[in-house]
């Protein structure tokens, strides 16, 4: 659709490209998110280390 608006071959791409680096982010701040919750777990529902 960008494409078709703006004939623009460049702006496609660097709006691809800035969509990709916002999806990686959120999903690195998911992951460290995640963690830090299963860290509030207590001891007794965590995996015992081999």
């Amino acid at each position: 659709m960008l494409f078709a608006r703006y004939q623009s071959r460049l702006l496609v791409w660097l709006a691809s490209l800035s969509l990709l680096v916002a999806f990686v982010g959120a999903m690195t701040v998911q992951f460290i998110g995640g963690a830090r919750l299963l860290e509030t777990l207590p001891v007794f529902l965590t995996i015992p280390a081999c």
